[in-house]
Formats: structure tokens, sequence, C-alpha cells
């Protein structure tokens, strides 16, 4: 940029006196950058900070998208000032991904006959009290029979269906009544965070099975970590890709390819990292996927169980 930053003579923050090529204050590490400057000056330092985070943007994702584990590759080798930090990429591709399932429309139906059906499922489901399209099962308990429930009223229910009065049994069927009482949509809102936090806890699990599986071949369990992060950045943006397009195209097909492009990501990518033999690699990769799948399904239990607790 051409335009150049006005400095101070001395620290307007603890009074220690600055030369002029002073970028930061030697006593309290303030920046020697006076704010008070011409609007253009602002604009244009606007302008190169956000091209700035865009051209690493650009050159991380690219990474990210076609050449799996590359990115691991250069934070090992301590090139990183040319690419977004990898929590940083994690935490603003998780953003997008959730601000657009947060707002995606539902299916699109483009024939009347499609639609017709569409409608008498509602109907059903309101008449069923289930207008959210949510139907929650636990310990034998179905939410849509304890609505309107109150706490006499619960034990009658688990009487009627053969449930041991617990207070675990008695809390949960509250729980219940709850969700369907105050509204579904914000259960979904709690679910749906209780996700996010959820998969965060899981890629430091992800990395302790890459470390064990190579002990050998690696010094520092951060290193797994940081390929962890990389690889669920993936799965964020492809869900996120994937949302884009059925945006526009019907294709529910695409949700049926995600675990071929997981699978073949990780391969490749851990190909790249620790450069084993295919074989040797494809058996790490299944056993990887197997045990996180394991993890995953535990993951959505146990926020499912927490949002309703916590509802």
């Amino acid at each position: 940029m051409t335009h150049k930053h006005q400095k101070a003579a001395t620290c307007p923050n603890c009074g220690e006196a600055l030369e002029a090529s002073d970028k930061f204050c030697r006593q309290c590490g303030q920046p020697n950058h006076d704010l008070r400057v011409p609007f253009k000056h602002l604009i244009l330092e606007l302008l190169e900070g956000v091209f700035h985070f865009d051209s690493k943007s650009f050159r991380t994702i690219g990474l990210l998208l076609f050449k799996p584990g590359r990115l691991t590759n250069e934070f090992k080798a301590g090139r990183r000032v040319s690419y977004v930090p990898p929590i940083r990429m994690y935490i603003f591709l998780s953003f997008i991904f959730f601000l657009l399932l947060s707002i995606s429309p539902g299916k699109k139906y483009t024939t009347d006959k499609a639609t017709a059906t569409e409608m008498e499922q509602d109907s059903t489901a309101v008449e069923n009290g289930d207008s959210d399209g949510i139907k929650l099962t636990l310990l034998g308990m179905n939410s849509s029979f304890p609505k309107g429930l109150n706490k006499v009223q619960i034990d009658s229910v688990l009487d009627a269906e053969h449930i041991e009065k617990t207070v675990v049994n008695r809390f949960m069927a509250r729980q219940l009544s709850r969700i369907e009482n105050d509204g579904k949509a914000e259960f979904k809102h709690k679910l749906r965070s209780a996700v996010s936090y959820m998969t965060f806890f899981l890629m430091p699990i992800f990395a302790l099975y890459m470390f064990l599986l190579y002990r050998k071949q690696t010094e520092y369990y951060i290193d797994c970590l940081v390929f962890s992060v990389h690889f669920h950045s993936f799965i964020y943006l492809l869900f996120t890709l994937i949302l884009i397009i059925h945006l526009f195209l019907d294709w529910d097909i695409l949700y049926l390819t995600v675990p071929i492009f997981l699978g073949v990501y990780c391969y490749w990518g851990l190909r790249r990292v620790y450069g084993q033999s295919r074989l040797l690699t494809i058996l790490k990769t299944t056993l990887i996927g197997i045990l996180h799948t394991f993890s995953v399904i535990m993951a959505l239990f146990l926020a499912a169980i927490i949002s309703i607790i916590l509802f």
C-alpha cells in the first residue's frame, strides 16, 4: 500500500519516548500508529486487510480441497504465514456450514402431486402434535404422548407405557413434555448447537486414533491434531458445497457420496503425510474410519441427551 502510518514522538499509552522507526512501543507494546488519519487512509487499510486475508483464504481452501495432507506438511515444515491457521479455518467453515443449514429451505417439489402429498403429510403431523416433523423417543417414551401433562399425570403415563417410575424416567418424561409444549424449533436450535460442540471435541479423539496407529512415524501428537483439524475442516467445506448445490438442484444422492469422498480424502491425506504403502494406508484409513464412525454416533447420542436435559 502507498500510504504511510503517522507516528507519534511519545507513546500515548505510557509516555515512553519513541523513534520514527518504532512500529511498537518498547515499554507497553502499543502500536505506534495514530488512528486519526484521513478517511481514505482507513479505506486503504481496510482493503489491504481484506485482500491479504482473501489471498491466504483462497490458497488455504485450494490446498484443503485438492491436495489432502499438504496443509499439514506445510504446518510441520514451519511454513505457516502464507495460510490461514487451522483452528481459524475450522471455525470459519463450521460457521458458514451451520449458517447455511439454518437458512436453507426444505425440499422443492415440482409437481402438484408431490405438493399435495407434502401438504397431506404436514396435516397428519399437525393432527398428531408433530408440526415440526420431530419425533423423539427416549427410554421407551415418545414425545407425542406427554403433551400437556403435568407432574401428577406423568406417573400415569409411565404406568400406561409400562415404564419404571424412576427419578430419571420422570425427569426425561417431563423434559419431553416441555419440548412438546414449548416448541420444537427451540429444541432444534439447541440440538444444532450441541452437535457443533460435539464435533469440535471429536477432533482430538480422531487425532488420538491417528497417533496410536502412527506412533512410530510421528513424534508429536500435535501433528496428528493439525491433520485432524484440516480433515474436519474439509468435512464442513464438503457439506457446505453440497448445501449450496442442493439450493439449485434436488440431488439427494450427493449425501450418499459423502462417505466415499471422506474415505478417499483421508487415504490420500495420510499417504501424503506419512508416506506408507498403499495397502497399509488403506488398512489404517479403514480402521480410523470405523473408530471415528463409532465416536460420531456416540457424540450425536450425547448431543441429543444433553439437549433434552438442558431444554
